[in-house]
This record gives structure tokens, sequence and C-alpha cells, in this order.
């Protein structure tokens, strides 16, 4: 799912709505409805509520290596990302280049 179709979908939900931004023809400003802002609210609330149920069954120190684990989990795979993005562009400039 891109951006647009995200952002359509959560328009859709009553969770965001957008308007059109002045800065550019293409570009929507969202900006979450009482209803977006109130789930937002729930979700963190059970995900503070999951974080505490998951401290008290590991224990403190445990749990705090658990989420440190996840921290560098996700900034290998940012960083992955990162780079196979910028592998991409080197490829379609490449391709460019090469006049394909």
């Amino acid at each position: 799912m891109n951006a647009k179709h995200l952002a359509d979908h959560l328009e859709a939900m009553g969770l965001v709505r957008s308007t059109s931004a002045s800065s550019h023809r293409q570009r929507r400003d969202l900006v979450p409805t009482e209803t977006g802002l109130a789930l937002a609210k729930q979700l963190a609330e059970r995900a503070a509520a999951w974080d505490r149920r998951l401290a008290k069954l590991l224990g403190a120190a445990r749990f705090d290596q658990l989420k440190g684990l996840l921290e560098q989990l996700e900034s290998v795979l940012a960083a992955e990302r990162s780079r196979q993005g910028r592998l991409r562009g080197q490829a379609v400039t490449r391709k460019q280049e090469d006049g394909l």
C-alpha cells in the first residue's frame, strides 16, 4: 500500500482529514480527527499495558534487554532498507546512463 492509498484509507475511516497543501499541488496535509486522536490514545494505552505485562513476566532486566535487542533490530533493518534503496537508485542511474 503506498502513501496515497494509506492516506485515503485513513480518511475513509474517519481517522484523518486531508487538505490540499498550499506549497505543492500534489501534496496533501493530513490532520487527525477527534476519532483518530482517540484511537491513537487508546493504542498508546494498550501498548503501555502490554509493556507492563511483559516486564512483569520477564522481569525488568530481561525486558530491558529485549527492548534493546528490538531497537537494534529496527536500526539494522532501517539501514538495510536504506542501502537497498541506494542500490536501486544506482541501478536506475546506470540504466539511464546506458540509454535504457
